[in-house]
């Protein structure tokens, strides 16, 4: 990449953020729930991008990642219970472990990456190439936009979750 860091703060600066994304976390919380944000990238741009919007309390499972040698570098930790060889967190064994932990789970992803977890779910969120996997496999879905759509579709199925 050949940033500085201050070059490299500023580029997650501009990376776009759902405008829904907080309030629907908060939604989630104040229903009694926890958020859970999941991703095969690196925890240290998502870190410095929901401090940017005054996010807390959220818990990141990602890898790990440090600024280095004029650019971002992932460090994907091999002893994790959630290591994958292939991108350093394995969505899969994240949902069968909360699956123990919790009587309903709801999942919103938008890759092909995502898909093998998310049918692992009670609620599924989809967009994009996850929405065209899901379909194809005529599995049950909610299409979302923006985290709205979430918000709204848990809303309108909190008899679900008493």
């Amino acid at each position: 990449m050949n940033l500085t860091q201050a070059q490299l703060d500023l580029e997650i600066e501009r990376i776009p953020l759902d405008p829904y994304f907080l309030s629907t976390v908060d939604f989630i919380k104040n229903f009694g729930g926890d958020f859970l944000l999941l991703s095969a990238g690196c925890k240290y741009y998502i870190q410095r991008k929901l401090a940017l919007i005054g996010a807390k309390n959220i818990y990141i499972i990602a890898n790990d990642g440090f600024y280095g040698d004029g650019g971002l570098r992932m460090v994907r930790d091999e002893n994790s219970l959630f290591y994958s060889e292939k991108f350093g967190i394995d969505k899969v064994s994240v949902v069968k472990y909360f699956r123990n932990k919790y009587d309903i789970i709801a999942y919103a992803g938008d890759s092909s990456v995502d898909f093998d977890a998310c049918r692992m779910c009670d609620f599924r969120f989809a967009k994009n190439k996850l929405a065209d996997i899901l379909n194809l496999f005529n599995i049950n879905h909610y299409k979302f936009k923006n985290f709205c759509d979430i918000k709204s579709i848990l809303n309108s199925k909190s008899k679900h979750f008493m």
